[in-house]
């Protein structure tokens, strides 16, 4: 895998982070988000990381856990983390949602949405429109 160089732009692609927290309850989001892009290196191209990173940027309580959830240095997810972390109902279906944009993990949509409130169900739209490279309305 390619690391980007300090001359290469690392952002979030077409879209400013302020578009993908447009509305809602956004204190902090923007800077966690931006926080964990940096953090990883993560390339605006990789849409996989972009989504995920948006939904551990989503609560102060993923974000916090985001160490144990997703591993750094080998730049890959960590599926032991249920058994590590203590999540909400809510907060582990938005972390198996991130896992499933990341790569694929089993995620059953149902279980995912019945589970969440009204903005974590927006945050996950808003995942799923960033993975697969939609415009985000505010």
């Amino acid at each position: 895998m390619k690391y980007p160089t300090k001359e290469e732009k690392i952002h979030t692609g077409n879209l400013k982070p302020a578009e993908y927290f447009a509305g809602g309850k956004q204190v902090g989001k923007k800077e966690r988000f931006e926080s964990l892009i940096k953090k990883d290196r993560t390339l605006k191209t990789d849409r996989e990381r972009l989504a995920l990173f948006l939904i551990l940027a989503s609560s102060e309580d993923l974000y916090s856990k985001a160490e144990t959830i997703y591993n750094f240095s080998d730049r890959c997810i960590n599926p032991d983390c249920f058994d590590q972390v203590d999540l909400s109902g809510g907060l582990e279906e938005m972390v198996k949602l991130g896992f499933n944009l990341f790569n694929g993990y089993p995620a059953n949509v149902l279980d995912v949405f019945s589970r969440l409130d009204e903005d974590n169900f927006e945050v996950a739209i808003k995942a799923i429109r960033a993975r697969f490279s939609q415009v985000l309305k505010a």
